[in-house]
């Protein structure tokens, strides 16, 4: 008796292939790592902008020139960030944290846009100044002279000249500082004479005293010191 071989008739459509499953994405897989690596690179960076934007610091700046011996007003201030290299760097300029006194004034002169160094604020608060207006030839002041200069005021004999060769000028005010030179915004023509303001210490209100009567008496000549 012969054996039949036994045949299994597949239920499903003729000729389907056979299934196939979707894989799970693995860790490992190199398009995961990547994208891991790619976000965690755009983290670090952007992490490190922010950190280089707090590098920054605060300090003063000027809105204006000013001249030496001017003082400090809030409206001639602005705050201006700069990032310095060090601290050190940092700390020759005067901090927007630091609050300035309004009698404070400087000891050169200052351009707008300038930072505020440190080294330009008087160490101490300048004297009581007394104004003095002193009216002098023209040719006889310095065209350089203006608000923030020292001068002496020289005065010479009115009667000093070929006959009298032998006079000296007498210096009735040293270290005199310039207040203010005021023009004439009116007229282009040249101008015999120009007044100057000058600031004297309060304390030497004798010497001031003794000095206008001795210009009185003589010709004003005014030196600039530098």
């Amino acid at each position: 008796m012969s054996k039949r071989s036994a045949s299994v008739t597949p239920t499903g459509p003729q000729g389907s292939a056979p299934a196939i499953r979707n894989k799970r994405p693995s860790w490992r897989d190199p398009r995961i790592i990547a994208g891991v690596v790619l976000i965690a690179a755009s983290v670090l960076i952007g992490a490190k902008l922010m950190a280089s934007l707090d590098d920054t610091v605060g300090v003063w700046a000027l809105r204006t020139d000013l001249s030496k011996g001017s003082k400090i007003a809030d409206s001639e201030l602005t705050v201006t960030q700069i990032r310095f290299t060090d601290a050190a760097t940092a700390d020759l300029y005067v901090s927007a944290d630091d609050e300035i006194a309004s009698d404070t004034s400087i000891n050169r002169d200052l351009q707008a846009g300038e930072l505020l160094p440190r080294s330009a604020i008087d160490a101490e608060p300048r004297q009581e100044l007394i104004e003095v207006p002193i009216s002098v030839e023209s040719a006889n002041l310095p065209a350089t002279v203006r608000q923030g200069s020292t001068v002496d005021v020289w005065v010479t004999s009115k009667s000093a000249g070929a006959s009298r060769p032998d006079t000296a000028a007498t210096l009735v005010l040293p270290e005199a500082l310039v207040i203010a030179v005021p023009t004439r915004s009116d007229s282009f023509a040249p101008e015999s004479s120009k007044q100057v303001i000058l600031g004297v210490p309060a304390k030497d209100s004798q010497e001031l005293a003794d000095a206008l009567g001795v210009m009185s008496e003589g010709s004003i000549v005014i030196t600039r010191r530098r």
